[in-house]
């Protein structure tokens, strides 16, 4: 089954096979019942961990950062956040903010990892593996 989709301008990339679709236009995607459609923009970078039920419980995976590659000779900008989700202390700076620079020129890639900002430290410690999407093979980061 298949569904046809309006794409933004710019390049977008099927979060499943990493394959790229360049935007601005419909698109005829594979959409069978049982599985949605998810597409990421170029430049984006999406964390993932395993299903928590409710947002004190501690996850046990590590947080994965799964890069999607910029368009060539562009940079992009993401940034990750997290607090304790159940209080108010992100007022008092207790909250766990990095931000992600990505660059490449089509055959390399050089993602940047800001500096900690706030007092926060999550409850499985920082990142512990970066995942990047396609087209280019994946690297582990510490």
């Amino acid at each position: 089954m298949t569904r046809s989709i309006e794409f933004p301008a710019g390049t977008w990339y099927d979060f499943r096979s990493g394959a790229p679709v360049e935007g601005g236009r419909s698109a005829a995607v594979d959409a069978p019942l049982n599985r949605i459609p998810i597409f990421a923009r170029a430049g984006s970078v999406i964390p993932t961990q395993q299903t928590v039920q409710y947002t004190s419980q501690a996850p046990v995976s590590p947080l994965t950062l799964i890069a999607f590659p910029p368009r060539a000779g562009r940079e992009s900008v993401s940034q990750y956040y997290e607090d304790d989700g159940s209080s108010f202390d992100f007022e008092k700076g207790k909250y766990y903010r990095r931000v992600f620079r990505q660059t490449g020129d089509g055959r390399s890639r050089t993602v940047t990892l800001g500096a900690v900002e706030g007092e926060y430290l999550p409850p499985r410690g920082p990142f512990s593996s970066v995942s990047w999407g396609a087209p280019l093979p994946p690297r582990r980061c510490g």
